[in-house]
Parts: structure tokens; C-alpha cells; sequence
């Protein structure tokens, strides 16, 4: 008898056959790209990219600017043209600008009806003239951290503003079949507590989360500061705390930040390479310091070298088990920040290790791709990453359904009946973890509720369309859950 496992295992060889040349999976590939450096786009097969974001300078102390592209006194027709362009080779791509502004300024911008109603005029005259398919809010919030988050959110935070704000600039661009993004850059669970992501992520197409913190020399615990804000653990904090507030999945872009972090012990300042020359150095010096084991493995590269005091980057590998975390949750894509830091003249030897610590369950059989050395490496892994996470996660959810049967159902519950409640839109100021990190085969019954401390509503769901939760999330849990029935919770006062 074949097993739909064994189906498909050759689907995957074929997909597979794909890899490098066209994209074959379902995700989003966000590519950002620096406009105004050297660097020629041309020589980027972009058929790795969904999306293309341009931005000015990302390399900077601050990710924000005092002018708006349309106020600029700079003409950067010619240039926008040249990106533009290149939907002639690449029809598939979606062609955004990256747009730098202070979170506040946009707080600013709200409270006056009369100005955000020009700015969204003026936004959406010039991404029409310059033919772009969209635009990209680039929001740092690397100086809000730990207590200086309060400092967004003080009594100047109007919300209500804010929102009717975002809700008519994505009216105005949906009107002419214009994308708005946004980019965090550096956010934190305080953070989005306070900025309520649910309801903002409904007046934007794409959410991308990049955990960067942006240096400006070398300051006293700065390195580890940097190592942990590149690691999967602080990514899974920032976006498993966006869902649990809401966030539909697939809106969330997980952000990899491909420009190496070098910390020169004689200069004190952070300098920047290409991977191309990270290869460079792993050719040269013995750089395996930090990789760890394939158990446990360490998100990012980090070692001593002769040359600098401290330097942190990516490697395939690492990109791979980040792309990996993201195919797991369920996620709307990876954004890569910037492509114009990866080894785009095929410098670097393929080690073909970058899926090591794949294969969770012995009994998965995946179909590992060969690279060669080639450009853009760490993109191709992206898009390679992609397809092997994917076939790992159906392969385990199918052998779990067929484990389940005898084990969790008949075999636990016999005839009993087992109701677990949830919050479809949790609190705020409660942070629970995503119900899709819940083993629902301990569950007979899956009961969503809006608002478990709010039991006095006078609307019924059907009717309350202007807070409309996300119920879909929850009825997909059927796919993986066959047995599962997924219940609303409809709640009235005794009384009424």
C-alpha cells in the first residue's frame, strides 16, 4: 500500500528539480535592495523574489529621514525607472519604495485631518507617477527599548487618530490596486502590547519583523546586544507574541538581515562586508566558533579574528533553520534585508550542510537539493530552505493524523467529551502563546471566544463587522486536526 507520505516524496523531487531558476513554493520572498549603492540589480535573478522593496542608504544610524520622496528636492525619476523596469524580465514581480519616517511622525501626521489627508494625496499620486506596485512604512524601533517604549506610547499617543489614519491611507492605495506594507525594525512584546498589531495588521497588506538593532560605534555591550537581537529566539518572541495578539499569519514577514556585523577592536566602529567576503574569511581562518551542535544549533555564525574584535553573520546554514522556524509557523514568507549583501559573484564554496538539522522524526525521508557554487547563495537558500521545511512539516502533520487515531482519540478519551476554551482575540496586556502551538489531540471541542472579559456585548458576532476576528485560523485547525469541532462562542448577560 503507498502512503500519501510516499506521494509525496515524489512531489518533492520534482519541485525540487525547480530550485535556482523559478520559484516553486508558496511563500513570499521579500527582497530588499539599496538603490543608491553600486550595486547592480540586473545581476540579481530575481525570479528568487516575490517582492522587491527599494531604500535609500539602509546602512545608517537611523532608519529615518526629514524629507518624503515627493518633497525631495533630489530628482530620483531615472533611478526609480530603473527598478521599475524590471517587470519586463521579471513580470511576476511586485515593485515597492521603502518610505523612512520616526513612528512619532506618523502620530504627528494623524492628529491633524487636513495634513494626513495631503500626505495620503501626495503618497499616492507619486507611487501611481513612478509606476511602483506599492509602498513600505520602515518603522525603527531600536531606541524604544526597555523603558523608552513608554515614550511612544505617553499621553500624545492617540490610537483612534492613528488608526482612522492608517485605515484611509490603505483605502486611498487599494483604491488604485496599490499594496501597503509595513517593516519593524527592532520591536519588542512591549512594544506591540501597546500598538495593538491586530487591528493595525488590518490596514496593511504585509507586516515584515526584522530584529536589528542599529549601531552607531562600539559601545559597551553592544556585541551581545547584536547577538541576540539576530537569533531565533529573540525573532520567535517578537512574532509569537504578534500572534497571540491577533496577527493573521500570513500577513507576518520574517525578516533576515544579511549584512555581516563587525565590531573593529582598533577603529571602534561597525563595518560592513558582502557574504562574499565572509567566505573570504572562512577560507582563510577557522570560524566555527559558535555553530554549535546539530541539536542545538546556533542561529548565527560568531568568532575572534586577527583582523576584528567580535564579527557576527549569517551562514547557510543559519538561514536555513531561520527560514525553517518560519515555514513552521505557518508564516506569509521570509523578507531578506538586503540583497545586496549577499556573494553576488559566486565567491563562495557550497558545503551543502545548510539542512543538517533538519528531519525531526527518523521516519521522514526528505529530499535534500545539491547546491553549487553559484551567486546569491544565501538567497537560493531561502528558496530551497523553503521547500524542504515545507515538505518536513506536511510529511510530520500526516504521520501525526494517522498516530493520533487509536493513541489520542479512542484510546485517552474513550466516549468522554474534553471542551477547551480560547480567546480569538486575547488581551492585550495578556501574552498566551498561539493556539497553533496547542496539541489540540488532548481537545474534543475547540471553543473560540472574542472577549472572555467582556460577556455584556450587545452586538452579535455576524453583526459586529468593524472588529471582525480572524476566525479562519482557528476552523484550519481541522486540517491538521480532523476530529477537532471548532465552536463560536456566543455570550448575553443572564438577564437579556
Amino acid at each position: 500500500m503507498v502512503r500519501f507520505v510516499d506521494v509525496l516524496a515524489v512531489c518533492t523531487i520534482f519541485l525540487l528539480t525547480t530550485v535556482g531558476t523559478d520559484r516553486v513554493h508558496n511563500k513570499h520572498v521579500v527582497c530588499y535592495v539599496e538603490y543608491e549603492n553600486d550595486f547592480k540589480i540586473g545581476k540579481v535573478d530575481l525570479s528568487l523574489c516575490t517582492h522587491l522593496i527599494a531604500v535609500d542608504h539602509v546602512w545608517g544610524v537611523k532608519f529615518e529621514t526629514e524629507e518624503d520622496p515627493w518633497t525631495d528636492s533630489r530628482d530620483r525619476s531615472k533611478q526609480y525607472k530603473h527598478l521599475t523596469k524590471l517587470r519586463r524580465k521579471f513580470p511576476h514581480l511586485k515593485i515597492s519604495l521603502a518610505l523612512k519616517h520616526n513612528f512619532r511622525d506618523y502620530l504627528l501626521i494623524a492628529k491633524s485631518n487636513e495634513r494626513n489627508q495631503t500626505f495620503i494625496r501626495m503618497a499616492t499620486d507619486f507611487v501611481l507617477q513612478q509606476k511602483f506596485d506599492g509602498l513600505d512604512l520602515l518603522w525603527d524601533f531600536s531606541r524604544y527599548q526597555e523603558y523608552n517604549y513608554k515614550y511612544i506610547f505617553d499621553e500624545k499617543y492617540d490610537q483612534e487618530n492613528f488608526f482612522n489614519f492608517m485605515k484611509e491611507f490603505k483605502a486611498s492605495f487599494h483604491s488604485h490596486n496599490i499594496s501597503l506594507t509595513t517593516t519593524f525594525i527592532a520591536v519588542n512584546e512591549k512594544i506591540l502590547e501597546n500598538i495593538d498589531p491586530f487591528h493595525l495588521s488590518n490596514h496593511f497588506d504585509f507586516i515584515h519583523f526584522l530584529q536589528w538593532y542599529i549601531f552607531d560605534g562600539l559601545k559597551f555591550g553592544q556585541y551581545q546586544l547584536a547577538l541576540e537581537m539576530r537569533s531565533i529566539r529573540n525573532m520567535q518572541k517578537a512574532i509569537d507574541c504578534a500572534i497571540a495578539l491577533g496577527v493573521p499569519r500570513a500577513k507576518i514577514i520574517m525578516g533576515l538581515q544579511l549584512l555581516p556585523t563587525v565590531f573593529d577592536h582598533f577603529s571602534s566602529e561597525v563595518e560592513k562586508f558582502d557574504y562574499g567576503h565572509v567566505c573570504d574569511l572562512e577560507e582563510k581562518y577557522d570560524v566555527t566558533r559558535g555553530l554549535g551542535t546539530a541539536k542545538k544549533p546556533v542561529p548565527i555564525l560568531w568568532t575572534f579574528l586577527p583582523e576584528y574584535e567580535r564579527y557576527i553573520y549569517e551562514t547557510m546554514r543559519s538561514v536555513a533553520n531561520k527560514v525553517r522556524f518560519a515555514v513552521r509557523r505557518d508564516l506569509g514568507g521570509i523578507m531578506v534585508f538586503p540583497i545586496n549583501y549577499d556573494d553576488f559573484e559566486g565567491k563562495c564554496t557550497a558545503k551543502n550542510n545548510q539542512f543538517v538539522d533538519f528531519k525531526s522524526m527518523a521516519n521522514i525521508t526528505l529530499n535534500i537539493p545539491t547546491v553549487e557554487n553559484t551567486s546569491f547563495p544565501l538567497l537560493r537558500t531561502i528558496n530551497a530552505a523553503i521547500i524542504v521545511a515545507t515538505d518536513e512539516k506536511v510529511k510530520e502533520d500526516q504521520i501525526q493524523i494517522e498516530n493520533q487515531t487509536d493513541k489520542s482519540r479512542h484510546g485517552s478519551f474513550q466516549d468522554k467529551i474534553v471542551m477547551c476554551y480560547t480567546l480569538t482575540r486575547p488581551d492585550r496586556k495578556i501574552i498566551t502563546i498561539p493556539i497553533e502551538n496547542v496539541n489540540l489531540n488532548l481537545c474534543t471541542h475547540l471553543v473560540c471566544i472574542d472577549n472572555i472579559w467582556n460577556t455584556t456585548a450587545d452586538e452579535e458576532p455576524w453583526r459586529d463587522m468593524t472588529n471582525a476576528s480572524d476566525y479562519g485560523r482557528f476552523t484550519h485547525l481541522r486540517q491538521k486536526y480532523p476530529h477537532l469541532k471548532v465552536i463560536v462562542n456566543y455570550s448575553y448577560l443572564a438577564q437579556k
